[in-house]
């Protein structure tokens, strides 16, 4: 739901008038705001001694037995939209470029200078590191590092998610019938028809099907963004090894 600018209520409203009307006064020469509109301002907003006043009314229905719709329920109303005018005709007349995100939070105003957003433009740079370690039952253990980070597993700044690609390959042994379409009898890379993973962690595991031990499999990764993956890294080399 879009937050209001002014909230609903009596109660919620009075909470926000004092507190925008103090920050306004307070700030107003930074924001650049007149002497004018803050004494026409102070005028409205007042004291809960002045009639007529904002803070009047609003002690005068504060102290009003059933609060029903009556003069003074009415009085508060027109006085509360007459403040209400004042301080949006003093936010409109605010130069964008002196908004700050402490005015926006204080004044529920989404005013000011557009923020800038920034993104990155260039492909991960680090080089990507793969070991990996064939276990029994077609698992392969393994870690992620970039290249110049020799010991530890871990996936850089520029990157959120190691991509990995991989198939099972013809070794020595033929393709049987029952494995045509998951045992390839060539691959030339990791986008030649391969299957992808994706790991948040550095150190993750590939299980592969018990039916394909005895053949090969292909293997290759690199650092990915996933808010930006047209900016991913470069392919590491082929690792090739049995599937136990």
């Amino acid at each position: 739901m879009k937050k209001q600018v002014f909230p609903a209520g009596i109660l919620a409203l009075a909470i926000y008038y004092g507190r925008s009307v103090a920050w306004v006064v307070s700030n107003a020469t930074r924001l650049g705001i007149s002497s004018s509109q803050i004494t026409a301002l102070q005028n409205i907003y007042g004291d809960d001694t002045t009639p007529g006043t904002y803070l009047y009314c609003k002690k005068v229905y504060d102290n009003q037995p059933g609060r029903k719709e009556s003069k003074v329920t009415t009085a508060l109303k027109t006085v509360s939209n007459k403040l209400k005018a004042k301080l949006i005709e003093i936010y409109d007349d605010i130069p964008a470029s002196k908004w700050t995100d402490d005015d926006r939070l204080n004044l529920n105003r989404k005013t000011g200078l557009k923020r800038t957003v920034t993104h990155p433009t260039t492909r991960i740079a680090e080089k990507f590191v793969l070991d990996i370690d064939p276990h029994m039952n077609a698992l392969f253990k393994c870690g992620a590092r970039s290249r110049t980070d020799t010991k530890r597993h871990s996936i850089p700044e520029s990157a959120n998610t190691v991509e990995i690609r991989y198939c099972a390959v013809k070794g020595k042994w033929p393709i049987g019938l029952d494995l045509a379409g998951k045992v390839r009898e060539k691959c030339d890379g990791p986008d030649d028809n391969t299957y992808p993973l994706f790991f948040t962690k550095a150190i993750f595991e590939i299980q592969l099907d018990g039916e394909l031990s005895g053949y090969d499999i292909y293997v290759w990764g690199r650092w990915v963004d996933l808010q930006h993956p047209e900016l991913a890294g470069e392919w590491s080399e082929k690792h090739q090894m049995m599937i136990l």
